[in-house]
């Protein structure tokens, strides 16, 4: 579990992926926000992470260079330390739904709560913490990730397997690497190829890729020879292995790019959105942030031009800060 990881399962539209995912340079800062809470709304800056109230004012400025998603009550923080460039000088806890810090910043790397656990780093090895703080499963980890499906990826020996919430090893390590369950499977890497088993450790689609994602509604990218497409839950390639990458499904939509353009294709693979745009986001609340030559525009599902749904708040915010 390391920072790229953690900042791509909120700004994807700031990655893309060659093997794993990897860190591109946006064109400029874009002010964005989102649902932090029933309350509150997040904005992120410049450099700046506020809390802003459903009137459009900033009720507490949060003095972390990151702030996730809230999940199970709680929301994953962290300072990055530019200066050592060390994982293990970065520091993270977990702050309530209304910013307030809750779990103190005592930990070297940490995910989101699932479950009613968060995977967390500290003195160089993984474990995993309740809501409250304590250590539920021991530091005994080199990796791991989050729980999903009652089950988390871990890494002993150089080779990642699966444990319970109990901290019993319900898979055994043996895998090159491995990520997490999703609709009953998990993608793991075994003689250097990828591809997805059940929890009876069957490979229902065989290890012959290069690069495997998580499924999300029913289909999951794949790479090979450096193309991507789409699988199906029993391994059928549905959409063919054309892109130069591909994003998760999200609200019926998947991102895909190539030759440098991004767009948005269906679940049938047909281009919805044309492949014009140097960086595109993921849908919510059914439209999407995109650049298009170096402006930000935002889109519908049929690829129309919309007003910027957060134009109102953040223009209260720049004004205010001017």
């Amino acid at each position: 579990m390391n920072l790229k990881n953690t900042l791509y399962s909120v700004f994807p539209w700031l990655f893309s992926h060659s093997d794993h995912a990897r860190i591109e340079e946006a064109k400029r800062p874009i002010p964005s926000i989102r649902s932090f809470s029933d309350a509150l709304r997040i904005m992120n800056y410049q450099g700046n992470t506020v809390l802003i109230n459903k009137n459009d004012k900033i009720v507490v400025a949060l003095p972390y260079d990151q702030v996730m998603n809230l999940q199970d009550g709680l929301a994953l923080v962290y300072i990055i330390d530019l200066e050592s460039g060390g994982d293990d000088e970065d520091r993270y806890g977990f702050v309530n739904e209304f910013g307030k810090l809750v779990i103190p910043m005592v930990y070297s790397g940490g995910d989101d709560f699932s479950g009613g656990l968060a995977v967390v780093k500290k003195n160089g090895k993984w474990g995993f913490i309740n809501q409250l703080g304590k250590t539920i499963i021991a530091f005994d980890y080199e990796d791991a990730m989050s729980f999903e499906e009652e089950l988390a990826a871990v890494q002993l020996e150089g080779k990642w397997g699966f444990i319970d919430k109990q901290g019993q090893m319900i898979i055994e390590p043996k895998y090159q690497e491995a990520n997490s369950f999703n609709s009953g499977l998990a993608a793991v890497k075994q003689n250097d190829m990828w591809g997805y088993i059940d929890k009876n450790e069957k490979f229902i689609v065989s290890n012959e890729f290069d690069w495997t994602n998580i499924f999300k509604e029913g289909l999951a990218a794949v790479e090979s020879n450096g193309k991507y497409g789409y699988v199906d839950i029993l391994g059928n390639i549905v959409i063919p292995l054309i892109y130069d990458y591909a994003d998760e499904f999200n609200n019926g939509l998947a991102g895909v790019l190539q030759k440098d353009k991004r767009g948005f294709i269906d679940k049938s693979g047909n281009v919805v959105i044309p492949l014009n745009y140097d960086f595109v986001g993921v849908f919510s609340n059914r439209v999407v942030s995109v650049i298009y030559k170096d402006e930000e525009i935002w889109l519908d599902k049929q690829g129309i031009q919309v007003e910027n749904p957060n134009q109102k708040t953040i223009d209260e915010i720049l004004l205010s800060e001017s």
